[in-house]
């Protein structure tokens, strides 16, 4: 009887919907993961070719000539 009901949609939908959001949080945390140890290694790397930090680097590019 548990097997039966288990198997009616509300059930499966449920189930479903919860799993789906397990995977969706584990999915965020891996992204989180490999952007924190991209810009951990990208900042060993400009350390150890004396290059700017990553925090240090400019965010605009206003003084730069674009060909025209």
């Amino acid at each position: 009887m548990r097997k039966l009901q288990a198997l009616r949609p509300d059930h499966v939908a449920r189930r479903t919907a919860g799993r789906l959001a397990g995977y969706a949080g584990q999915g965020g945390e891996f992204a989180g993961d490999v952007f924190r140890l991209a810009a951990s290694r990208e900042t060993e790397l400009r350390a150890a070719f004396g290059l700017d930090t990553v925090e240090t680097r400019p965010t605009r590019y206003d003084d730069v000539k674009d060909g025209r």
